[in-house]
């Protein structure tokens, strides 16, 4: 009711908010917080890099793409399938195909013959896809590296100018200091 009052009252909101409002408010709010690991120690270049490299998930997807190669090199290595056909005829007719004494029995085993060494042409294939993967795993880590380079100078500019603002605020804080005992004498 107290909430209806103000909103009639026009007057501002968060003045009429109960305590256990507030509570409420910040325990709803506090379910959106996240971690986040800070670290320790001063982190190199080359520490920065290992680490993006190692838990970047862009690279790791060619972790998968290496295996589907893997099974379409198993694929490609495989020679061609037998095929055994089955066929009877003149069984269970009338008359006298009635029975299986007149009964034809065809099998037939076969399979595709490849000539011009096709075997070896799939699996150069699949080589040559490996080694264009592989070519684009390293321009990927290559320009992940670049860009974590790029960052880690970038902080290191902006630890730079805080150290440098901090520098200014204790020299101006100096200056007011020395400021303000010529003025009192």
């Amino acid at each position: 009711m107290a909430l209806n009052t103000c909103v009639h009252r026009k007057i501002s909101i968060l003045r009429c908010v109960t305590p256990r409002l507030k509570y409420i408010a910040f325990l709803a709010l506090s379910l959106f917080t996240f971690n986040v690991y800070a670290f320790e120690k001063q982190l190199n270049l080359q520490e920065a890099i290992q680490w993006t490299l190692k838990q970047n998930p862009e690279l790791k997807i060619f972790d998968f793409k290496q295996t589907a190669l893997t099974g379409q090199e198993q694929t490609a290595s495989l020679n061609p399938a037998y095929e055994l056909e089955v066929e009877a005829e003149n069984f269970a007719g009338s008359g006298e195909f009635n029975a299986f004494d007149s009964a034809e029995l065809t099998v037939a085993l076969s399979s595709v013959i490849e000539m011009g060494d096709k075997r070896s042409a799939r699996i150069g294939l699949v080589s040559k896809s490996r080694a264009l993967l592989n070519a684009e795993k390293e321009v990927s880590a290559l320009n992940l590296m670049a860009q974590v380079t790029e960052k880690y100078v970038e902080v290191l500019a902006a630890q730079q100018r805080v150290i440098l603002a901090e520098n200014a605020l204790s020299l101006a804080q100096e200056t007011l200091e020395i400021v303000s005992q010529r003025n009192r004498a």
